[in-house]
């Protein structure tokens, strides 16, 4: 199920659970941000992940940054059904990882990904099915210098459009990094980055297609 009323203090990193008497973190399985475009709470991520004390969420993530406010649209899925000895966070479903680059980059230089069909699931070599159709995109990218995250998407495979960018952040004991979620309505999709005036010494970016 999806939650919807909650209260939401950024600077307190809190989010108070209004209709669940006494919420269980097994079976919360994530909060996005909608507004910001950002990850809050995900139970299998090392610094995405909180404590709840009766009905009230305390974050990981430091949520008290400019991109974020507290009347911001949060998505958080709850998983009203699941068992006791569920794990933290997890969500049984089909997904195809996507390895996209560990190539660095030059100063103002642009990597551009591949183009993938988001009805192309043959079984076997992606979606457990051959008739899953994709319903979530997520990417991210972290370097060790400042840069900016993009996603472009075409109805023909031919025609692009920069659909979502966010800028990297930096992060407190690492380099940058920045994430983005996307619900498909085109069926192609590209991930793309634009580094900084700063040459990278270490690029990652990844993605995966899910079908829950």
């Amino acid at each position: 199920m999806i939650i919807e009323n909650y209260s939401f203090n950024k600077v307190a990193k809190t989010i108070t659970f209004l209709d669940i008497r006494n919420p269980k973190i097994e079976k919360l399985a994530y909060i996005y941000d909608i507004t910001a475009n950002i990850v809050l709470y995900q139970g299998n991520v090392v610094g995405k992940r909180g404590t709840f004390n009766s009905n009230v969420l305390t974050l990981e993530f430091d949520t008290n940054i400019p991109a974020i406010n507290d009347t911001d649209k949060l998505q958080i899925f709850y998983d009203s059904t699941l068992a006791e000895t569920a794990r933290s966070g997890f969500i049984a479903g089909s997904g195809i990882w996507f390895d996209d680059s560990s190539t660095p980059l030059e100063a103002n230089a642009s990597f551009i990904g591949i183009s993938h069909d988001l009805t192309d699931v043959p079984s076997a070599t992606a979606f457990n099915s051959p008739n899953t159709y994709a319903n979530q995109f997520r990417v991210s990218a972290e370097s060790d210098v400042a840069g900016t995250l993009w996603l472009e998407a075409s109805r023909d495979n031919t025609n692009w459009r920069r659909i979502k960018s966010v800028d990297t952040v930096s992060v407190v004991g690492g380099g940058y990094y920045a994430e983005i979620i996307h619900y498909p309505s085109w069926r192609y999709i590209r991930v793309g980055y634009t580094n900084g005036p700063i040459p990278q010494t270490r690029f990652t970016i990844g993605s995966i297609l899910t079908a829950i």
